[in-house]
């Protein structure tokens, strides 16, 4: 089984690609959670998540396209959600890598549902000084699902991969970029850990999903920082079109398929721009 992962990250000005894979080398931490389905062998690239700030505010888009074992391929999945917005604090967030887990139980572990509940369960909370201590509580309660000692049994599979958990929004009225990442070698999990906590982003864009196309727009001078919210989603939603359009002909698209949904961010809120197709979340 070969299990997907994600970290070479090739830098053109302030633009992250987000593909491939490396080795991290030793493991130097204790990790407890078993994982039995990683990837699929057919589909090892399967995310396609662009965002771009402006000083309006955040753009992001992302495909529907979603692989799940023994199970038929989804086209029109949700991959963009958001946190409750309260007092110019809150943010959109999506998931790269393999984010819904198969178990030794036969049950699964969906990062996107859990998330979606332990940020639920915070909006209550004044958003700490530090967004560390906010993105840390979101890791720690995470892992905490991660670790039951009811899925503790060690599969025969091997491999490494990451879930990765991107957010972009606002904590208290300045914007914020953060990423949480949760790497585990195929049989179990490693604790969180708080990538990057990005406050005040200039000229922040992030293009998960195909080299090939991000740098045929940075060529085409089309991954220019944007001035106004509208660039920034017409420069998210172009990149994921091409990204789909070529699916066929690029070998670095050929898993970038399905739905495009688009979202933008602003102080005062989340807000649909190409809404998903309601129903089919997963």
């Amino acid at each position: 089984m070969v299990c997907f992962s994600e970290q070479s990250s090739l830098r053109i000005d302030s633009v992250v690609s987000v593909r491939g894979s490396f080795d991290l080398g030793p493991f130097t931490a204790q990790f407890n959670y078993p994982v039995v389905y990683c990837g699929n062998t057919d589909f090892p690239d399967m995310t396609l998540i662009a965002a771009a700030w402006s000083p309006e505010g955040f753009a992001i888009a992302a495909d529907g396209f979603q692989v799940e074992k023994n199970k038929p391929d989804i086209y029109t999945a949700q991959k963009i959600f958001h946190t409750p917005f309260y007092d110019k604090t809150g943010f959109a967030y999506a998931c790269a890598g393999i984010c819904r887990w198969s178990l030794p139980s036969g049950d699964y572990f969906d990062f996107i549902e859990a998330t979606k509940r332990t940020t639920n369960d915070l909006a209550g909370t004044p958003f700490p000084n530090d967004p560390a201590d906010y993105f840390n509580a979101i890791g720690k309660r995470l892992f905490q699902e991660l670790d039951s000692p009811l899925e503790r049994d060690i599969d025969s599979t091997s491999g490494f991969a990451e879930t990765r958990l991107f957010f972009a929004g606002y904590a208290n009225g300045t914007p914020l970029w953060a990423e949480l990442v949760f790497s585990n070698t195929g049989t179990r999990f490693y604790p969180h850990v708080l990538a990057r906590v990005t406050q005040s982003p200039k000229e922040f864009m992030v293009f998960a999903g195909s080299n090939t196309m991000q740098g045929e727009m940075y060529v085409s001078g089309k991954l220019k920082p944007p001035y106004y919210l509208k660039e920034a989603i017409d420069m998210v939603q172009e990149y994921a079109e091409m990204c789909i359009a070529s699916n066929a002909s690029i070998p670095d698209c050929k898993n970038l398929k399905g739905h495009i949904h688009v979202a933008s961010i602003e102080k005062g809120g989340f807000t649909w721009v190409i809404e998903p197709i309601r129903g089919n979340e997963q």
